[in-house]
């Protein structure tokens, strides 16, 4: 941030703000972290899960802030306090005016929905790339800029975060910026003063419940991202297969398209669909006109997320030819039905499904293409949801031969007793095998591996950890698995 900010610029108007010294002086920048404080910062004091920022404005007034904004009344002597009534509406506020609102001159697309973000955006990029470059994305698999790449800590960065990356994008010359968007960002006011051009639902189903606690409060945060665009000049893209669908459309304040595999009456859609191992053929039906489509990526459910991109594209404008050449040239998206080959006589897929929607259209995509047995190894985490773990195991038994239950990423609990929650769900008597420690039950999986047989490892994906009590360690599923391939033939 090169331009002068005084500290009455940032915090001016913010609801209930009361000033506590005089507001009018130059800062540096702006933190939320005590640790990165400097000379004349701000320091922001947001409460966490597990910690609260304002044991820290102590610290923050050590290191040399200047003025502090907080929630709550302060203890310690400073320049000026900023007293406000919601510090998660406030930051968003103070980190669109520090960084000078660079989403308004962006083309910012934002994705949400229980499965298929990821896939959604990384489609949308290859999309805009046929018609500009660079492109920005922002989400699980990393934030990545014209020049640059980070390390994504969460699907969507806080505030100033975000405000910092897209000041970058705009800086090396992105145009367009497709971001995934979670519901904890929605409900915690992260995105809360981004200028969207568009905004996508791609589904709702179970997931975060140990956040949410209700399936009408999980549908209620993703909804508010149609809150964030209104007027005819901005677009809302809903899928006409979910459920949710009717709920959605009474939160719609903007124009609109709808997306459908099936329905005739939706915006866009397609014909003459042609499924096989290579993905699928179809024609791209759209307002703006139709073109073919010929989709590498594999499954039911990754022609509904092109469908949702190839919305959000004709929302922005772009023509049907340059959408059907993006959809077309994407190969793969990470650690999504991302394909683990050696040159042994059976497949292995990775996946990230990790709730009991995706790991049934993975399965169901797999039984496609499978012409032996259909394996399926996949763990549910822990200090997360407990509800869903027998729904992932009755989704596994139901529609897999083989089921192997493992760990996922257990955290803080024991991974018997997170295996003990799934099991109520196993169905059938199909074979099941029982192994917590992953490294091993991969190993197990593919050793049981026959010539046809097509084994899904879910739950992982992209991820290159894995989280034991408090402790990430390196794990990488793809590593893994060609480990145990290799063990094979040795």
């Amino acid at each position: 941030m090169e331009a002068v900010v005084k500290f009455r610029e940032l915090v001016q108007g913010i609801d209930g703000v009361v000033f506590d010294g005089d507001p009018d002086f130059e800062i540096n920048k702006v933190e939320v972290d005590s640790r990165l404080v400097e000379a004349n910062d701000v320091f922001v004091a947001i409460p966490g899960f597990a910690d609260d920022g304002e044991k820290y404005i102590s610290d923050a007034v050590t290191r040399g802030a200047t003025a502090v904004v907080s929630p709550g009344d302060l203890q310690t002597k400073v320049k000026c306090h900023a007293r406000v009534g919601d510090i998660r509406r406030a930051i968003a506020k103070i980190a669109a005016r520090y960084y000078d609102h660079p989403s308004r001159k962006l083309k910012l697309i934002g994705v949400t929905g229980t499965n298929g973000k990821t896939t959604i955006t990384w489609l949308l990029k290859s999309i805009f790339e046929q018609r500009t470059s660079p492109v920005g994305v922002i989400g699980t698999l990393g934030y990545y800029t014209a020049k640059h790449s980070f390390e994504a800590l969460n699907t969507t960065p806080g505030p100033l975060e975000l405000e910092r990356l897209l000041t970058i994008m705009v800086n090396e010359g992105v145009r367009y910026v497709a971001a995934e968007v979670s519901s904890h960002a929605l409900s915690m006011y992260r995105v809360e003063e981004l200028a969207f051009q568009v905004v996508a639902i791609s589904n709702i189903t179970q997931d975060h419940f140990d956040y949410h606690k209700t399936l009408e409060n999980y549908r209620d945060a993703k909804a508010h991202i149609l809150d964030l665009v209104e007027g005819k000049d901005k677009w809302a893209v809903l899928n006409l297969d979910d459920p949710s669908y009717d709920f959605l459309m009474r939160r719609v304040r903007s124009s609109y398209l709808t997306f459908s595999v099936s329905d005739p009456s939706a915006d866009v859609r397609l014909e003459d669909l042609v499924m096989s191992t290579d993905g699928s053929s179809f024609t791209l039906i759209t307002p703006l006109g139709n073109e073919h489509v010929h989709l590498q990526l594999l499954g039911r459910f990754n022609i509904e997320n092109a469908l949702c991109a190839a919305a959000c594209a004709v929302a922005s404008g772009i023509e049907p030819s340059l959408i059907a050449k993006g959809l077309s040239s994407r190969s793969h998206v990470h650690g999504r039905a991302q394909k683990v080959s050696i040159g042994q006589p059976f497949t292995v897929l990775i996946d990230y499904a990790h709730t009991p929607d995706a790991l049934t259209k993975i399965l169901e995509t797999a039984r496609q293409i499978c012409k032996g047995r259909l394996m399926v190894l996949f763990g549910c985490g822990g200090d997360r949801d407990r509800g869903k773990r027998p729904l992932m195991g009755k989704a596994a038994s139901s529609a897999a031969d083989v089921v192997i239950v493992t760990s996922d990423n257990p955290r803080t609990e024991d991974p018997l007793k997170i295996i003990e929650d799934i099991k109520p769900g196993l169905v059938g008597q199909k074979l099941t095998v029982i192994e917590p420690d992953r490294r091993k039950a991969i190993a197990a999986a593919v050793a049981l591996c026959r010539e046809n047989d097509l084994l899904v490892v879910a739950g992982k994906g992209h991820e290159n950890y894995q989280i034991l009590g408090t402790t990430k360690i390196h794990f990488d599923d793809r590593e893994v698995i060609e480990e145990a391939l290799k063990g094979l033939n040795a």
